[in-house]
């Protein structure tokens, strides 16, 4: 294990990590990792990360607790079985990273950049991902839940056949979303984008959906919804259902 470690550059990084290593306590800041590099299996515990960019490197296994990161670009880097726990890390780039498998669990990712990540079997647990940039990810197999993508970019991702558990998708721009089979528990999505969004066949029932206008209303068609929310639809144009 090392600890209480200043990191100046990607060697000294290397010359103190190996798989099963534990760094902690390190501070490791303005540096890029060289292309093609690897380092796989390792953990970082309540390591402060500034300013680091990285391009088609490899950290895949590594585990992230408590980590707090800055102006991070991780872009293009593979992080196949990474974890993520207990870390800020708003504004991360995560574009074009390939995130196969992925863990995030309590994790600040508000703002991140995570257009075309392939996100194949990820999972998102408890996360704030509040303005968070989704479009062009791989998404197939990935998981969302009891965490707010408010105000996050997520057109076109296909959510076919996910059970959501307490997200909030209010105000998210969710234009040619695809929902076909989803469940919806404990979710909101009041004032969303819904544009070219696809329902067919989605259990609304459990999701906040104010702020639809009836002239957009067709598009939740397929859906099952309750007698609440109908008459919270009409309300919200004016109209009183007794």
């Amino acid at each position: 294990m090392e600890t209480d470690k200043t990191l100046g550059s990607w060697d000294e990084v290397v010359s103190c990590a190996g798989v099963g290593c534990v760094v902690a306590n390190a501070l490791m800041f303005d540096f890029e990792i060289d292309e093609g590099a690897e380092l796989d299996g390792v953990t970082f515990s309540s390591c402060d990360i500034l300013d680091v960019r990285g391009r088609r490197a490899t950290l895949e296994g590594c585990e992230f607790l408590g980590c707090a990161m800055q102006d991070v670009d991780l872009g293009s880097v593979c992080l196949v079985d990474a974890k993520f726990e207990r870390c800020s890390m708003s504004g991360v780039g995560f574009r074009g990273a390939k995130l196969n498998g992925a863990t995030f669990v309590d994790c600040d990712l508000s703002n991140a950049d995570l257009r075309e990540a392939n996100l194949f079997g990820s999972s998102f647990e408890g996360c704030r991902l509040v303005g968070a940039q989704f479009v062009g990810a791989r998404t197939a197999g990935w998981s969302i839940n009891g965490s707010s993508v408010q105000l996050a970019n997520l057109r076109g991702v296909d959510f076919s056949g996910q059970k959501f558990v307490g997200v909030k998708f209010s105000e998210a721009d969710l234009a040619g979303c695809r929902f076909v089979k989803s469940v919806f528990e404990d979710c909101e999505m009041n004032h969303a984008c819904l544009d070219r969004a696809t329902f067919q066949d989605a259990d609304l029932r459990g999701c906040r959906i104010g702020g639809i206008p009836l002239r957009n209303v067709g598009v939740i068609r397929g859906a099952t919804i309750n007698s609440a929310q109908a008459a919270g639809l009409l309300a919200d144009e004016g109209i009183n259902v007794l």
